[in-house]
């Protein structure tokens, strides 16, 4: 009863193994255009990806309560930025 129980997570890792070939087989067939392959093996750049924000628009906002007089702050960074608040520090 292991012997099954181990064999059949591969055999089905074995079966799942062609599947990529056969979606691409099935593109050609139906004249869909497949995207362009990345040059070198490497994904495309973040910016080059749609719904990525670039960098330099990144922000960050956190929210600081200060539980004994009810006081919040929100704190906005930048990616790489550190802020220091009395004795907290944020990065």
């Amino acid at each position: 009863m292991r012997l099954v129980a181990g064999a059949v997570p591969a055999l089905l890792a074995l079966a799942a193994c062609g599947q990529g070939e056969q979606q691409q087989e099935q593109q050609q067939q139906q004249g869909r255009p497949q995207a362009a392959p990345a040059q070198n093996g490497a994904a495309p750049a973040p910016a080059q990806q749609a719904g990525v924000t670039p960098m330099a628009e990144r922000v960050a906002v956190l929210g600081l309560l200060n539980k004994r007089n009810g006081i919040v702050r929100n704190l906005t960074m930048k990616p790489g930025q550190a802020l220091r608040v009395r004795t907290r520090s944020f990065a």
